[in-house]
């Protein structure tokens, strides 16, 4: 063998890690470029010529070395890359997994930002419990008096009836400014206005706008849709303008004690206020209290011998709703929490303003906890067991219009979800994937969920007195 297949041979054994692969790669190699010159003399060429001729045709020997040490590795170690991709994808996938139950596990029960804030909550809202079981008593539910709302109240509509635009322009600030409500109180433009249907309230002992059928339908229609359907029937359906309601009231009242029928005129804004609460809505709490501190107001204004209402009551009126939503929100992934505020729970504390708001609560977070695969946490009891108690509490509540939503849904979400993608992404955000269909990441997107929406919940009893 000459020099020159050789020096080859080794040029290549060079580029062999193993001793073995190398051994045999080099006689293996040496044998066929021998068998190849041996044809070329055989053909009549010279040694030299042939020898010249087959290495110049022959694979790099560098090249050709490399590819006999790849070869021979374990298939694991030929594509690093694709190594490193597994291990890294595995890897990922076992941190995703342990973080996702293990944060669930934790976090689920959502909690506010310091033990301190925790102590405020509690301690601010018992207090307000305590101070309204002194004042509020229960009320019967015999005569809904929707439907006659309903004749001089618009839905769906946040702007102001003409009525009430034209005395805005005549009296602006009108609500707030003790001068202007009284020349409203001694225009024409009221003393001409028929509003004896605030009157007539008094025939009725509450207002469950729920019974209205198209929200009873549309709840209905909602209740086995996928969770993303049923919130946006909740965030859809018509809402009565209370904004216009409490204004018809105040208007009225001002109209009766003008015409020298005060006590006539405190009963009325007493049973609007009534009315309001007996909504069981947040948002008719939230009307309640503005129409609490009117009242305070015309007492104010005209000098009316009303007993008037305290500040801490009408905190406590605005507060307690959305504190029961917190501790509401809380029990879904854990049920004793309930326990702690037993007590209290009785439909005039405000508690079912409170609950009407948790059905929703529910269905969103169904989607990014009922379906499971291998090793994800399983919480389909924690959440059909939530459902079974917030249907004895909605019922209880006189809210039965709103079980629908807590129906279980014949469908799952999907990770290219039409609806999802048709409602959320393109008004809202360039995210085209619903994570409520993502292993694991649905449940750590749980964990922010309840995370965030709690404490915003909370925060009106951690910010109010705090800024004092």
């Amino acid at each position: 063998m000459s020099k020159k297949i050789e020096g080859y041979l080794n040029k290549m054994c060079k580029q062999i890690s193993n001793k073995d692969v190398r051994s045999s790669s080099y006689e293996e190699i040496k044998d066929h470029l021998l068998d190849k010159i041996e044809d070329l003399v055989n053909q009549g060429q010279t040694y030299t010529e042939a020898e010249n001729y087959v290495l110049k045709m022959a694979t790099n020997p560098r090249s050709l070395g490399k590819k006999l040490n790849l070869s021979h590795r374990p298939f694991i170690l030929r594509y690093p890359l694709i190594l490193f991709s597994t291990l890294s994808f595995g890897l990922s996938l076992t941190l995703l997994i342990i973080a996702s139950n293990y944060l669930v596990e934790k976090h689920l029960k959502p909690v506010l930002h310091s033990k301190i804030e925790e102590e405020k909550f509690k301690k601010r809202f018992e207090s307000d419990l305590i101070l309204l079981s002194k004042y509020e008593n229960i009320t019967t539910r015999n005569n809904n008096g929707h439907n006659h709302i309903r004749k001089y109240v618009s839905f769906n509509s946040d702007s102001l009836p003409n009525d009430l635009i034209e005395i805005n322009k005549e009296f602006p600030g009108w609500l707030h400014n003790i001068e202007r409500m009284q020349l409203l109180g001694n225009s024409n433009i009221l003393k001409q206005k028929n509003l004896n249907w605030i009157s007539q309230l008094k025939e009725y002992d509450h207002w469950n706008y729920f019974s209205e059928n198209k929200i009873k339908q549309s709840f209905q229609s909602a209740s086995h849709k996928t969770s993303i359907d049923k919130i946006g029937v909740v965030a859809s359906y018509e809402v009565p303008n209370l904004n216009s309601f409490r204004r018809y009231v105040v208007l009225h009242s001002i109209q009766l004690i003008n015409k020298n029928k005060k006590q006539e005129a405190e009963l009325i804004i007493n049973h609007a206020i009534k009315l309001l609460k007996s909504t069981r809505t947040l948002i008719g709490y939230a009307s309640a209290t503005s129409l609490l501190k009117i009242r305070n107001r015309l007492i104010d204004n005209f000098k009316l011998n009303w007993q008037k209402h305290s500040k801490a009551y009408i905190r406590a009126v605005k507060r307690v709703p959305w504190g029961w939503t917190t501790v509401f929100s809380r029990s879904f992934s854990d049920i004793n929490e309930l326990n702690n505020w037993k007590a209290y729970m009785k439909p005039h504390l405000g508690m079912c303003a409170g609950v009407s708001e948790h059905p929703m609560g529910i269905s969103g977070m169904s989607d990014f906890l009922y379906q499971k695969v291998w090793f994800e946490s399983d919480h389909r009891k924690i959440i059909d067991q939530s459902k079974k108690i917030t249907s004895s509490i909605l019922l209880t509540c006189d809210l039965k219009e709103l079980l629908p939503l807590l129906a279980e849904q014949k469908k799952y979400p999907r990770l290219l979800d039409r609806s999802f993608w048709k409602k959320f992404v393109v008004d809202d955000f360039d995210f085209p994937i619903n994570p409520a269909a993502i292993p694991f990441v649905r449940r750590i997107a749980a964990v922010y969920l309840t995370n965030v929406a709690v404490p915003m919940y909370s925060g009106v009893y951690l910010r109010e007195e705090d800024k004092k």
